[in-house]
C-alpha cells in the first residue's frame, strides 16, 4: 500500500493547518518524498515510508522510535536512521529524517477501518484492532503532536515564521436518546417499582422518583430527562461553553424510536436550547448510518420541528462505516459530524483534537464534511472501563489538558439519561465538576 498524491496532499494540508494556521504554502510531491515551501523560500522536505514499511505499520510489526515532545509527551514515530536527530538542514531546506505523514493519513482518513470486517455487535470498528492500540498512543493526538513538533523544529531554525496559535475549547455534547422517563401507567410502574425498588432495591431512589413523577403529573415538561437538559444548559451558560444537542428524527412505532420528534415536549426543549444560543443537531438513528433515504427522512423531520436546516449530526451508538457513512452524510448535506470516538475507550480515535475535513477513501478525495472528534463519553467509563468517578474525572481532565496543549477541542458526550438515579453521583462528581472548573 502506498499513499496516493491526493492522500499525501490532504495529509500535508492538515499538518500545515495545525502547525502554521493560515500561512500560505505550496506542496510538491516527489517519488518518495514531499516538499512544502513556506514564505517563498523556506522548504520542509518530508520523507515517506515505502509500501513494505506501510504494510508492516498496518500489521503492527513496524519498529517505531519515540519522539519526546516539548510538552512532555512520548509518542511513537518511524525514524529512517539510527540517529538521535530528527532532521537535517541545508541552507533554507529542512529534511525530516522521520515519516511525519503516513501515520497521520491513517488516523485522519480512518483508512485502517477499511482493512477489517471484525466489528462489535453494533457493527462498529473496535479500538483493539487500531494502530492506536497496537502502538499505544490512544491517549495522545498523534497528528497534532507531529504537527506541533514540525512547528517547533521549523521555528527554532527560522524564527521569522509567523504562528497564529489556535485556542482550544471544551465542547459539551448531549445525545437525546430518550426524552421522557415517564409516560403511560405501565411505563411509570415499571420505571419506579420495577426499576428503583425491585432491580436497584433503593427506597431512597424510589422516593426521589415519586417526587419527580408528581412534578411530571403537573407539567410534562418537568420530566427528569427534560430537566436534565435544562441543567446542561445552565452549566454551559455559566461556563460559557458551546453545547450541542442531538435529537432523533423518529416517530412512534418506528425501529429505535424512544420518543416522537413531533410531540410537544420535544418542541419545548428544542426551543429552549436554541433560545439559549446552543445548537440542535440530528442524532442519526440506529439504521441510518448506511442508508441515505432513512437518514434524509429523519433529518427532514427534525428540520420541520426546528424550522430551519440542520447541518450537524452524530450517529446513534456511534455507528460508522468508513466505506458507506460519509456518502450518506454528503448526500444529506451534513457539514459537521461529532461521531468519531470509540465507545469502549476514551482518547483520540482520529489522532487529532482539531476539527478537520473527512476523507473519502472509496473515491480517494477529501470531502467538505468537518469532523469534530469525540474524545470522551460518559458510558465509556462506567459501562466499558468500569472505573470509579474519581479515576474517570482524573482521566477526563488529563485529556482536556492534552487537547488544550495541542490547541485542539475537547469534545465530551454526556447523556440526559445519566444525570439522576444510579448515575446521579457520576453526573455530580464528574460532569458537573468538570464544567464548573472551566474558566
Amino acid at each position: 500500500m502506498k499513499l496516493t498524491p491526493s492522500a499525501l496532499t490532504y495529509t500535508l494540508e492538515n499538518l500545515m493547518e495545525i502547525a502554521f494556521p493560515e500561512l500560505p504554502h505550496t506542496i510538491e510531491l516527489g517519488k518518495n518524498d514531499a516538499l512544502v515551501t513556506l514564505l517563498g523560500d523556506i522548504q520542509l522536505r518530508f520523507m515517506l515510508m515505502d509500501s513494505e514499511q506501510n504494510e508492516n505499520l498496518l500489521s503492527g510489526t513496524l519498529r517505531l522510535s519515540t519522539l519526546h515532545t516539548s510538552w512532555g509527551h512520548a509518542v511513537p514515530i518511524y525514524h529512517f536512521y539510527a540517529s538521535e536527530n530528527f532532521y537535517t538542514i541545508d541552507n533554507r531546506e529542512v529534511t525530516f529524517l522521520c515519516d511525519l505523514v503516513t501515520i497521520p493519513f491513517m488516523m485522519l482518513s480512518r483508512y485502517e477501518e477499511s482493512l477489517t470486517d471484525k466489528t462489535d455487535i453494533h457493527d462498529r470498528y473496535q479500538f483493539e484492532n487500531s494502530l492506536a492500540a497496537r502502538y499505544d498512543f490512544i491517549d495522545y493526538p498523534i497528528v497534532d503532536e507531529y504537527a506541533l513538533m514540525i512547528r517547533h523544529w521549523a521555528k527554532s531554525l527560522f524564527p521569522q515564521l509567523p504562528v497564529n496559535e489556535r485556542k482550544g475549547q471544551l465542547i459539551a455534547t448531549h445525545d437525546i436518546d430518550i426524552i421522557s422517563r415517564f409516560g403511560h401507567l405501565i411505563k411509570n410502574i415499571r420505571t419506579i417499582l420495577g426499576g428503583d425498588l425491585l432491580n436497584r432495591r433503593s427506597w431512597t431512589m424510589a422516593k426521589k422518583s415519586f417526587r419527580q413523577y408528581h412534578d411530571y403529573r403537573g407539567d410534562k415538561n418537568k420530566d427528569p430527562y427534560i430537566v436534565a437538559i435544562e441543567m446542561f444548559l445552565k452549566l454551559s451558560l455559566n461556563a460559557q461553553v458551546s453545547s450541542k444537542f442531538f435529537f432523533k428524527g423518529l416517530v412512534d412505532n418506528e425501529y429505535d424510536a424512544t420518543y416522537n420528534i413531533y410531540h410537544p415536549e420535544a418542541k419545548y426543549i428544542i426551543t429552549k436550547i436554541e433560545e439559549a444560543g446552543m445548537e440542535v443537531g440530528l442524532h442519526g438513528g440506529y439504521r441510518s448510518y448506511d442508508d441515505t433515504a432513512t437518514f434524509g427522512m429523519e433529518k427532514s423531520r427534525l428540520e420541520e420541528v426546528c424550522g430551519h436546516a440542520i447541518h450537524s449530526q452524530r450517529q446513534h451508538f456511534l455507528r460508522f462505516d468508513i466505506r458507506k457513512t460519509i456518502r450518506v452524510w454528503e448526500e444529506s448535506d451534513i457539514k459537521h459530524d461529532y461521531t468519531l470516538g470509540y465507545a469502549e475507550r476514551e482518547g483520540f480515535r482520529c489522532g487529532t483534537a482539531h476539527p478537520y475535513k473527512l476523507y473519502d477513501i472509496v473515491n480517494d478525495r477529501p470531502t467538505q464534511i468537518v469532523e469534530h472528534p469525540l474524545i470522551a463519553m460518559d458510558g465509556t467509563f462506567f459501562q466499558y472501563r468500569k472505573i470509579d468517578c474519581q479515576e474517570a474525572l482524573e482521566k477526563i481532565r488529563e485529556l482536556y489538558e492534552t487537547c488544550l496543549q495541542t490547541e485542539g477541542d475537547f469534545v465530551i458526550l454526556w447523556h440526559n439519561t445519566t444525570v439522576f438515579r444510579e448515575y446521579e453521583n457520576w453526573y455530580q462528581e464528574v460532569f458537573r465538576r468538570l464544567m464548573e472548573s472551566i474558566h
